[in-house]
């Protein structure tokens, strides 16, 4: 994959790996690109160069990062960014993909999120509701202060349950669903 070929989705999460400290080896086996490639824009985002900077920080405006982790009872999805419209098609399908898994817990772990819209928390509320459709326990953990007028404006707040930490989460999802 050339340099020119990279999305500005991949220039935000190189650019976030890269501010991590992350080496540019491990970055290149994490994003599935040639070394020489990370090398050059991680050279050139340090030393200031106008355009990489320029495509780094258009992809930083608006993204919707998703991450799947399989815990040992029950598995979570991160939701990083904006939780907005114009990623709500990226929601649905890591939604579906938990829907047709084997979890039957499933934490949504809101801590980096930087916005909620009305189109999103509808998403959200629909998920839910087929988790808990089939006999599955899903909820909302640690929302940012970003989103947290956002989930009582929409109505998450009354329907979802909501938890600030991992062991509320796990007392009261294996509390109710004593069969796992």
């Amino acid at each position: 994959m050339g340099q020119s070929n990279i999305t500005d989705k991949m220039y935000h999460r190189l650019y976030r790996l890269m501010k991590r400290g992350v080496e540019p080896v491990s970055i290149a086996a994490t994003l599935n690109l040639p070394l020489n490639t990370v090398i050059t824009i991680v050279s050139r985002l340090k030393n200031g160069d106008n355009t990489s900077a320029q495509q780094s920080s258009a992809a930083a405006q608006s993204y919707l990062d998703i991450y799947f982790f399989q815990e040992t009872r029950y598995s979570k999805l991160q939701i990083v960014g904006s939780i907005t419209e114009p990623h709500l098609e990226k929601l649905e399908q890591e939604f579906e993909k938990v829907l047709k898994s084997k979890f039957k817990v499933v934490a949504m772990e809101m801590c980096d999120a930087t916005e909620l819209d009305e189109a999103c928390s509808k998403a959200i509320l629909g998920f839910y509701n087929r988790m808990k459709d089939i006999g599955h326990f899903t909820a909302i953990l640690d929302p940012s202060s970003d989103v947290d007028s956002s989930l009582q404006k929409w109505g998450l707040e009354e329907t979802v349950p909501i938890f600030g930490t991992t062991s509320a989460f796990i007392d009261r999802a294996f509390s109710k669903m004593q069969s796992f």
